[in-house]
């Protein structure tokens, strides 16, 4: 049986949806700005406000002709393509001892609060510089990938 809502419950959603489309547009608009200013003349970007003044393409050509571009995405889909498969295998070694009951795996808990332990308390960018460094790993995919 659905209660017809007071007055009190129809003004909270309606103020809740205001706030929410509010919020929604201060974070939708920084985007929509710089989206605008990159097809703008360099000249006319100061005018920018929602939609590109002079519309030019010559941002996006200047950074597609550079081959580092290409490089860097061509590296990017390396660093997916091992680093997915290894994390999920990983994750699904992780995950499946936690999803059993503590009678089955007695050392459950343990071995949650040691994975709680490491997601808080990171040890440092310069130990994991180090490690990566003395295991001959540097300049190479690996050390993206591993640590």
């Amino acid at each position: 049986m659905v209660q017809d809502r007071t007055w009190w419950g129809r003004s909270f959603d309606w103020l809740n949806t205001a706030f929410l489309i509010a919020l929604s547009l201060m974070c939708i608009f920084p985007l929509i700005h710089v989206l605008a200013i990159s097809f703008s003349s360099s000249i006319s970007v100061g005018d920018v406000v929602l939609w590109p003044v002079d519309f030019t393409t010559d941002a996006y050509k200047y950074v597609l002709d550079k081959p580092d571009f290409l490089r860097s995405v061509v590296m990017t889909l390396k660093r997916v393509a091992i680093g997915v498969p290894i994390n999920m295998a990983l994750i699904v070694l992780l995950a499946y001892p936690l999803s059993k009951d503590p009678k089955a795996f007695p050392m459950r808990t343990a071995y949650a609060w040691f994975l709680v332990a490491t997601i808080l308390f990171h040890g440092g960018l310069i130990p994991d510089y180090l490690a990566v460094r003395y295991t001959g790993l540097l300049d190479t995919i690996w050390a993206l990938v591993l640590p």
